[in-house]
């Protein structure tokens, strides 16, 4: 896996500008090597790079609306009565991209969220 196939899939759903996305590289860094730490030894990575790069993508764009949530910064531009932008919904959308594309690499990665203890 690329990490400049990350940064255009992040660019993509995160949908900021070049600059700022330049301000999110070590973010970016962050959670393509924590995935990256989660994949089975036995991975076929080339064939299986689309996949990775994707959940490496949703979870770095997670994050950055996590962040973003977390310091009350939104995108929205308000004239008059008129706002454009963002919502909050953009923070669940983010939420959903990631764990769809973690469920789609659920074969591939060790889930240490899941417990099974017994009968």
């Amino acid at each position: 896996m690329r990490i400049d196939d990350v940064v255009e899939r992040f660019t993509r759903l995160s949908g900021l500008s070049a600059e700022e996305v330049s301000q999110m590289l070590g973010l970016i860094t962050d959670c393509t090597e924590e995935l990256t730490e989660r994949i089975i030894s036995d991975c076929d990575c080339e064939g299986n790079c689309r996949r990775i790069t994707a959940a490496a993508a949703a979870l770095a764009n997670y994050r950055y609306r996590l962040l973003a949530a977390s310091r009350g910064e939104d995108r929205n531009i308000k004239v008059g009565d008129v706002t454009i932008g963002e919502d909050s919904g953009s923070l669940e959308c983010a939420k959903e991209i990631y764990l769809q594309c973690i469920s789609n690499i659920a074969d591939i990665i060790i889930d240490s969220d899941f417990y099974f203890e017994g009968i």
